[in-house]
């Protein structure tokens, strides 16, 4: 008997925001992902313009006694490259340039994501949410082309412990 397993569509329903470095960042409180502080780049990011990666190191787990090489999990490294609206030079800089400003290189901070509920609405008691603690490497252009905006991409350089599946508590 076939099931049909329904899915919750990621356009639109993804957030992103930059905070600052915080202490403890398995619980972050609702009042500083929401605050004045707080910079919400989910309309800078393009459509497949935040891509993280989980590499998962193997460890090999060889016994004198089998005939088989068994494996054990590794050390785990996170990577974060963006992809953003630059408008730079642009007739929108002074007030839609936030990505550049808290892209910029060398800039420290806290990138946190959360998925599956509308990115309008602000980050609520239990919700659950992932935490990226980083340093911006160089920003680059992206390569002009035909039918396009203006994009720069930045690679985040992950500096601590990530976290997932915090819970935003009040």
């Amino acid at each position: 008997m076939a099931y049909k397993v329904p899915a919750q569509p990621i356009d639109g329903n993804y957030k992103a925001v930059i905070i600052a470095d915080q202490a403890d960042l398995t619980a972050l409180s609702a009042a500083v992902l929401n605050g004045a502080t707080a910079t919400d780049l989910s309309c800078y990011f393009t459509g497949d313009g935040l891509a993280i990666t989980v590499d998962e190191q193997v460890i090999t787990d060889e016994r004198l006694c089998s005939r088989q090489t068994f494996e054990q999990p590794g050390r785990v490294q996170y990577g974060v490259e963006t992809t953003f609206i630059d408008n730079t030079n642009g007739p929108y800089e002074t007030e839609y340039n936030e990505a550049v400003e808290a892209l910029a290189p060398g800039t420290t901070g806290v990138l946190v994501t959360r998925r599956n509920l509308p990115f309008e609405d602000v980050f609520a008691t239990g919700q659950k949410y992932n935490a990226y603690p980083f340093r911006t490497g160089a920003m680059r252009e992206v390569p002009a082309e035909a039918n396009s905006v203006t994009r720069s991409t930045s690679k985040l350089f992950i500096t601590g412990d990530v976290v997932v599946g915090g819970t935003v508590v009040a």
